[in-house]
């Protein structure tokens, strides 16, 4: 009786063990595809930005700004690029591969520029974007332009906690009409402390559900004609539900729900396909596994 309780025991363990390794395995080759077509993306992406003549390349920064995964809409991982121009940021690639219940891999594109923003994938035009995807609001008086920087910092951050974001029936995980109160991201994600004049200091900040930034808020301190240093902000969507956000009570922004995002390339928020960019489960085979991150 022991020794076939000591096999059941062992059998138990051992499909315990096995089903342990499958999800392991599992979990390993969606972080590793979502990594590939990330940087596979980043790799293969040509930005400029500016009016067709005059027209001069963006770079997509090296490093993500962030690694997300949102429980709520299915299994889906996403790293997140930004487009800079002289340090400030033009546009917004949040770039995410799709396990459940969708298997696309897609990146949102969203301008931060008030200027034309092309997006050339090879020899391919994939993005035109000729509207302004951003319209910055002076808020508050104007500031000393002798102002440290670890102050301005300061101040962004409290501009932040003003502020409050809704998202309005998210369609990605059901037809139903939903509400939901976005998360602020504390620190932002990006800081451009010395950018081009005439911007001074600047940060990108980020509107969240589960770790997914659905809105991106943009501050900067402006130098104005009097020697001044004027703080402003301005909203940009990276999801293409109903958002709205509000400064206290005021509602500031808000932007209708974007059917069928990925039909009109020259929209400042557009959805492109990135499905042949996905890896093969054979190439996983044959790469090292991924180191956990």
């Amino acid at each position: 009786m022991k020794i076939v309780f000591g096999s059941a025991l062992l059998l138990l363990l051992g499909i315990t063990f096995l089903l342990n390794e499958t999800v392991a395995n599992a979990e390993d080759w969606e972080t590793w595809s979502s990594n590939t077509v990330a940087e596979r993306f980043r790799r293969s992406a040509q930005f400029q930005v500016g009016e067709e003549a005059t027209a001069k390349p963006a770079v997509v920064d090296e490093t993500p700004r962030l690694r997300w995964t949102n429980p709520s809409a299915g299994t889906v991982h996403g790293l997140d690029y930004l487009v800079l121009d002289q340090g400030i940021p033009v546009a917004y690639c949040s770039v995410y591969q799709w396990f459940s219940p969708l298997t696309n891999a897609t990146v949102d594109l969203t301008s931060l520029s008030a200027q034309p923003i092309q997006l050339k994938m090879g020899s391919k035009l994939a993005w035109d974007s000729h509207e302004p995807g951003v319209s910055f609001t002076p808020v508050g008086q104007p500031l000393l332009a002798t102002l440290p920087a670890g102050q301005r910092l300061a101040a962004m951050r409290r501009l932040t906690q003003q502020f409050s974001v809704i998202l309005n029936r998210d369609s990605r995980a059901s037809s139903d009409n939903v509400v939901r109160t976005l998360r602020l991201l504390e620190r932002p994600i990006y800081r451009y402390e010395k950018p081009a004049a005439p911007i001074v200091d600047g940060g990108l900040f980020a509107f969240v559900e589960g770790t997914d930034p659905e809105v991106l808020l943009c501050l900067q301190f402006r130098a104005t004609d009097k020697g001044e240093l004027q703080l402003e902000y301005a909203f940009a969507r990276t999801n293409n539900s109903e958002l709205v956000a509000k400064l206290g009570e005021q509602t500031v922004w808000t932007v209708p729900e974007v059917g069928e995002a990925w039909v009109d390339k020259s929209r400042p928020y557009y959805l492109l396909s990135l499905d042949d960019l996905k890896p093969a489960p054979e190439e996983f085979t044959a790469a090292d596994k991924p180191s956990g991150e």
